[in-house]
């Protein structure tokens, strides 16, 4: 009897009487293979190597199976048992997302399989998903990720998670930037009465940011500046929800008189960043323009008028953040604009005029070109599809007026934003600009924009003051230092336009305002519509 039990007749490691009594599996069943095939399942591995190693638990004699030796694919994933016991499955994918780019501007296969060094794994055969990400063996042997690591790239995403919830390349370590989404923004002005000005204005912008591998920071910019920041606590994690901030009535005024944008840049895990507008405001002339809902304001004249005004308020907008001497004109210049904009067209107008006279209009709008795109089309109201005519008219008419008010601030510092009102401003202006004059043969000499600042400068040193338009260069040693502070400081430029002369061409006994209602100006119906 002992002979017969240790007898093995097919040489796989196990005696007949095993195969033929069976054996008890971890499972609690019992399981048979065939005492004369070496290979029960023909899987290619031997009964006794898939039985694997014997145990005892409670009394009880189990078999730890390394694989089953009545099943091909003992786990069912597509990869049968010899697979997974003797091969190892490559994989390849980049780990930082700078690769992941690098790759993504390849040209080729061949070049991407170049940029990425071919790794192995190995599979559980009794495992279906052997790393227990979400993602059957198969899967990631035809996907090329790894089946014996949760996340084959490492960037904090289990591979099933891209593939199923994210829909992303498990293989590409992440390099998007979080998706942010806007719900809301708003903004609260202060409002100004007979007891004065409120202190403060409120934003409050409601979003979301979310990142397969987690938003890490978020920030609420305005101008350059950070207002408010979000981080998580703990781990990097999506966000959302609403924020707050508030700005004094200085600052406030500014926005109003140049407008301003408010972003929201996210940051996730991995150091990638996105910015998204969350709130564009227009200066109120643009935003006006906007709202007035009749026909005068789909005019030629109306666009004109408009943009012009606007143009000048903006110009105010780079310094007015950036230097007290500026800044302290703007709740006035706030007020002259809100009160009277006939006064500020008539005396853009004149402004115009005088630029005009000696030729510097012309010189400054083509050596300053492109910048200011984007802040002129913020206040643009018209369409440029719907109304190309309009829209055209307004551009050039706003670069006008903000090459008006950058000159004036040069010029006469802190008593530009008096030239609009003031004839005695107008004539030191007009004085300034005489083609004997320094700063006429400065501005004349310009051939872009640097030799632009840098005149500027030269300029204002010969005529011996420190102050550079709206920026204060006390800490500046030399024309070139000044030079590189002002275009630091302002970081706005001039940008091409005609000088429209209809206004300038009144008759010497007609006033302003009686000119302006001749020619049907809307602008009658903005001053009423503000008292």
């Amino acid at each position: 009897m002992s002979v017969e039990a240790r007898y093995d007749s097919d040489g796989d490691g196990l005696t007949d009487s095993e195969e033929t009594n069976g054996f008890r599996v971890g499972t609690g069943e019992r399981i048979y293979t065939n005492p004369y095939e070496a290979d029960t399942d023909g899987d290619g591995i031997p009964d006794g190597q898939e039985l694997g190693r014997r145990t005892e638990t409670q009394g009880r004699t189990y078999y730890l199976r390394n694989s089953d030796p009545i099943e091909v694919d003992s786990d069912g994933d597509g990869l049968s048992d010899y697979e997974e016991t003797y091969e190892r499955q490559s994989y390849r994918a980049t780990t930082s997302a700078e690769q992941s780019r690098t790759v993504l501007n390849a040209d080729s296969a061949e070049e991407i399989a170049g940029l990425i060094d071919r790794r192995e794994a190995s599979t559980d055969p009794m495992l279906s998903d052997s790393d227990l990400d979400g993602l059957a063996d198969d899967r990631e042997v035809m996907l090329s990720t790894n089946p014996s690591a949760r996340d084959t790239d490492g960037d904090g995403i289990d591979d099933g998670a891209e593939v199923r919830k994210w829909n992303t390349d498990p293989t590409l370590h992440d390099y998007r930037p979080p998706e942010v989404t806007i719900h809301s923004a708003k903004f609260e002005s202060p409002g100004c009465g007979e007891d004065g000005c409120d202190s403060k204005a409120e934003y409050a912008i409601l979003y979301s940011a979310e990142d397969p591998s987690g938003v890490d920071r978020v920030e609420f910019v305005k101008e350059g500046d950070v207002r408010e920041a979000v981080v998580p606590t703990g781990r990097a994690q999506n966000l959302g929800g609403r924020v707050y901030f508030t700005t004094g009535f200085l600052e406030s005024s500014a926005d109003a008189v140049t407008g301003t944008t408010v972003d929201v840049k996210a940051t996730d895990t991995h150091g990638s960043a996105t910015r998204t507008v969350a709130l564009e405001r227009q200066n109120f002339y643009g935003n006006l323009a906007g709202e007035l809902d009749h026909a005068s304001i789909y005019t030629v004249a109306a666009a004109d008028q408009l943009a012009r005004i606007s143009g000048f308020a903006s110009s105010y907008g780079a310094p007015v953040r950036g230097a007290k001497q500026s800044a302290e004109q703007v709740p006035a210049l706030y007020r002259t604009l809100r009160d009277d904009p006939l006064s500020v067209l008539n005396g853009v107008t004149e402004i115009l005029r005088v630029m005009e006279k000696y030729g510097i209009l012309d010189t400054l709008v083509k050596a300053f070109a492109g910048p200011l795109q984007e802040k002129q089309e913020t206040n643009n109201p018209y369409n440029e599809a719907e109304n190309p005519e309009l829209y055209t008219t307004y551009k050039i008419a706003w670069y006008q007026g903000y090459a008006g008010g950058k000159v004036t601030q040069i010029v006469l510092g802190a008593g530009a934003a008096k030239a609009v009102k003031q004839s005695t401003k107008l004539k030191k202006l007009d004085k300034a600009l005489d083609g004997r004059s320094t700063t006429y043969r400065a501005v004349k000499s310009v051939k872009q924009r640097t030799d632009a600042a840098e005149a500027v400068v030269a300029t204002k040193l010969v005529r011996g003051t420190v102050r550079v338009g709206a920026g204060t260069m006390r800490g500046a040693r030399s024309v070139g230092a000044k030079a590189k502070v002002w275009r630091v400081s302002t970081r706005t430029d001039l940008e091409r336009a005609n000088c429209l002369t209809s206004t300038s061409r009144q008759s010497a006994d007609s006033s302003p305002a009686k000119a302006t209602m001749e020619r049907g100006c809307w602008l009658m119906v903005v001053t009423m519509r503000w008292r």
